[in-house]
């Protein structure tokens, strides 16, 4: 019994560490996604306030009915801002196919949660 209690407890204690290491929140990911945008040199720029935003994200997000997809925004915004780019009519666009496969987790998510009737 104390084996599987302290096998519980350090599974618990692994899960913890794994989100407090290094998995942003929503929020973080939105805010370092405005902060990477604000600074290409694109010419087209989110109005400045972006960051303000980020904190009723989620909130807005749940409201849509997209509160299942959060992991999947927090995913998409968290990968950008590494990503090299290249300006496209005024706009910066990841140039290497780093965040394909999140771009394409987001919109599974989100085509999954629109209701058809």
């Amino acid at each position: 019994m104390r084996q599987l209690v302290a096998i519980g407890l350090l599974s618990l204690s692994a899960t913890f560490f794994a989100f407090g290491c290094g998995s942003p929140t929503l929020e973080e990911a939105c805010e370092n996604y405005c902060e990477w945008y604000k600074s290409t040199d694109c010419g087209e720029q989110l109005p400045g306030e972006c960051s303000v935003g980020c904190g009723q994200l989620e909130k807005a997000l749940n409201d849509a009915g997209q509160g299942d997809c959060i992991d999947a925004y927090t995913a998409a915004l968290d990968c950008v801002p590494g990503s090299d780019y290249a300006c496209f009519n005024g706009f910066p666009v990841p140039t290497d196919t780093g965040c394909a496969e999140e771009a394409l987790d987001l919109a599974e998510c989100v085509q999954g949660g629109v209701d058809d009737d």
